[in-house]
């Protein structure tokens, strides 16, 4: 089948002419032959070509492709979603955050690619960004076959090269990123291509069944993003007269197909949910708001999308306006031949897929630059087409080949520069994104200390969740809403990730301790825990035995001296605190330990007089009044708070000819675990508090009491 005049009368020509050298291009040679040149490699090796423009590309698409940032946007969120598809086996249903997910109201076929791809290749960066850079490589391949068939070698040469060298197309939302508008572009692109079928095939059932079921298709990943796909396949289907080509019956065929591909999986929804919330805010939201709100982060203009195409398709628009007017006033022009031209060729149906979405799209209230993903390639054959029109205009020789340059060359390779710089600085991952993703392996912490749970002490970003949750593979729990509840608390060994400034105040009111773990710039990671104090280790039956033995025959009160802390027996004398101590058993310093070195005698204190520890009442000091360790209400020694707990050691049989001097020791802590455990043994008088978890979490190390050896005579 012949190519049409609409796109042959501007490109075909350049091709099939057989008319000999000019003048200027025999006398002219070296840059006068490059055109030519260029133009017979297309044509004489178009199969290499393809491969160069694809090579182009897939450079462009998977270069750093899973090394890049990740988007707060919805590429993140997609990528979470089908890692929880995965994990709960919920393939109807999906979620965020283990939740039922209503801010991103779409179908599952997006979901349900990345969830293939992770399945493949692993919970990666790389793998959620695949099947977008595949569709994206099927973009460029189907848009330089539609070129091919209804045009020429050249024109899908370049129009290969234009989509594969935008900046709209690559970037952002596009064919680099873990979005689906690239695979909604391809899509798109197989609908248009079975449209100018439809009119020409001799069996043009098919082609509407398959345009059927591509749509349905398109719906299931991108809901209603395929209405102006068919509002332009209706205007052409009746511009072109290709309606009347078919019967009423194959238009409800069609039709039952989409219905029934799109009620399967709106009834496997329905009955998943138990009622059809889902389905009511989809068609609320994605239809109706977002036409006549600003539902997201952007501003309203009518002429944004005319200003972005200007910005991300930068230059060919400029191209394409040059050519219109180099064409309008054209000695050739007449508009019953362009009317001819328009309606029996394929320009229409690019001049259309390229201006309804951008109409539609300009009146609606909610605007993002990915909406017009899918006109690319209708803009790069129309932008293909321009060109080889401005450069028929130019004289051949040195002139048109300087226009090649200038109009072709030069502005492919700023294209190209500026998807280079874009792949690799302006997608460089962020140090804060870096430190959360080597959390999961061997290069920032141990991955076998941290565990898989992980509280997060502040509301997570999409693109922190997913990388925690699904590159570093923790179970993650965080704050909703910022604020402090029971249900995030950290319990004793959780890892809770902060922020730095943001969220401290809430773990820093908790009774638990911390101890840091990792941290950068942005973050810190540290593990909760309970503080736990050593016990003694327990004495051996025998002595255990013997020490309750002695104790209930001396009578209730000396029991209760051994198993009720001091501070509960304040009502006690001083001799019958005495008593009760003498029928407790040797302690283990009796005698010397064989390493231990004996130090000087020290000099007898002013406030506590040294004595022989035997079984006599309590000395009196200076002052006149007992020892103040001999009891545990007396009052503060020199140099010593008022408030702060004493630690004195208690009364034991010395070894046979020895002679044990002391001192009291110096105050301890409150939060020393030698006070409450070592007087509910029975070993020290402590008057401290019994609760150590109401003490500061950072303890100095407790002082020992002085201990001296005195080998004289008793």
């Amino acid at each position: 089948m012949r190519p049409e005049p609409a796109v042959r009368g501007i490109a075909a020509s350049a091709e099939t002419s057989k008319l000999p050298l000019g003048a200027g291009e025999r006398r002219g040679g070296g840059l006068a032959d490059l055109e030519r040149a260029v133009g017979r490699f297309v044509i004489r090796r178009y199969r290499w070509s393809i491969v160069l423009v694809l090579a182009l590309m897939a450079a462009n698409v998977f270069v750093g492709l899973g090394s890049t940032s990740i988007s707060d946007s919805d590429e993140a969120r997609y990528g979470v979603s089908a890692y929880e598809m995965l994990q709960n086996r919920s393939y109807v249903v999906t979620t965020y955050a283990h939740q039922p997910e209503y801010w991103n109201l779409k179908p599952p076929l997006g979901y349900w690619l990345i969830a293939l791809s992770y399945w493949l290749f692993g919970f990666t960066t790389f793998a959620l960004r695949l099947p977008s850079a595949i569709c994206g490589l099927a973009v460029v391949a189907g848009t330089m076959a539609f070129a091919k068939r209804w045009g020429n070698r050249r024109l899908a040469v370049l129009s290969g090269l234009i989509v594969a060298t935008a900046f709209g197309f690559v970037s952002n939302h596009g064919a680099r990123s873990g979005d689906l508008d690239a695979a909604l572009t391809f899509l798109l692109l197989l609908a248009a291509m079975q449209l100018p079928r439809l009119a020409r095939s001799p069996r043009p059932v098919r082609r509407l069944l398959a345009l059927a079921a591509i749509l349905a298709c398109a719906f299931l990943l991108k809901s209603f993003a395929i209405l102006p796909m068919v509002a332009i396949a209706v205007v052409y289907a009746v511009g072109s007269g290709a309606w009347r080509r078919l019967r009423p019956a194959h238009y409800l065929l069609s039709g039952l197909l989409f219905a029934a591909v799109v009620a399967a999986w709106a009834f496997a929804r329905y009955r998943a949910d138990g009622s059809a919330y889902f389905l009511e805010r989809m068609l609320r939201e994605d239809l109706l708001l977002r036409s006549t709100r600003i539902i997201d982060k952007t501003t309203y203009s009518p002429f944004g999308y005319l200003a972005g195409l200007f910005d991300r398709f930068a230059p060919w628009p400029l191209a394409m306006l040059a050519a219109t007017w180099v064409v309008l006033r054209g000695p050739s022009w007449r508009a019953s031949a362009l009317a001819r031209r328009l309606h029996r060729g394929v320009l229409p149906l690019l001049v259309l897929w390229a201006l309804v979405p951008l109409v539609l799209f300009s009146l609606s209230r909610t605007q993002h630059h990915w909406y017009l993903d899918p006109i690319y390639p209708a803009c790069a054959m129309l932008a293909a087409l321009s060109l080889l029109a401005l450069l028929r205009a130019v004289p051949a020789g040195r002139p048109r080949t300087a226009a090649l340059l200038g109009l072709v060359v030069l502005p492919l390779a700023l294209c190209q520069a500026r998807v280079t710089y874009r792949v690799l600085v302006g997608e460089r991952m962020p140090p804060a994104q870096r430190f959360l993703l080597t959390l999961g392996t061997d290069l920032g912490v141990p991955r076998q200390g941290l565990g898989r749970d992980l509280v997060a002490g502040f509301p997570l970003q999409h693109s922190e969740r997913f990388l925690l949750e699904v590159i570093d593979g923790f179970r993650v729990r965080d704050l909703a809403d910022g604020a402090p509840t029971p249900g995030v608390s950290p319990a004793d060994g959780e890892v809770v990730l902060d922020k730095r400034g943001a969220g401290a105040a809430l773990w820093r009111s908790s009774r638990l301790a911390s101890v840091s773990m990792a941290g950068d710039r942005s973050y810190s990671l540290a593990r909760f825990f309970e503080p736990r104090m050593e016990r003694p280790a327990a004495m051996a039956p025998p002595v255990q035995l013997a020490r309750f033995v002695s104790a209930a025959a001396l009578g209730r009160r000396a029991f209760a001296s051994m198993v009720v802390p001091d501070r509960q027996r304040l009502g006690q004398r001083p001799e019958e605190i005495a008593l009760a101590r003498s029928a407790e058993p040797p302690p283990l310093l009796d005698a010397p330990h064989p390493g231990l070195a004996r130090p000087a005698q020290p000099a007898p204190s002013t406030a506590v007089d040294s004595r022989r520890i035997e079984d006599e009442p309590p000395v009196e000091t200076a002052a006149g009044a007992p020892e103040p360790h001999d009891w545990p209400g007396a009052g503060p020694l020199a140099g010593e708070e008022d408030d702060a707990p004493v630690l004195t050691v208690t009364s034991a049989r010395p070894a046979a000819g020895s002679r044990f001097a002391r001192e009291p020791a110096a105050p301890l802590d409150r939060l020393s675990s030698a006070g409450p455990l070592a007087a509910a043994a029975g070993l020290v008088d402590w008057d401290g508090p019994e609760d150590p978890w109401s003490a500061p979490l950072i303890p100095p190390p407790p002082p020992q009491p002085a201990v001296a050896w005195d080998d004289g005579p008793p």
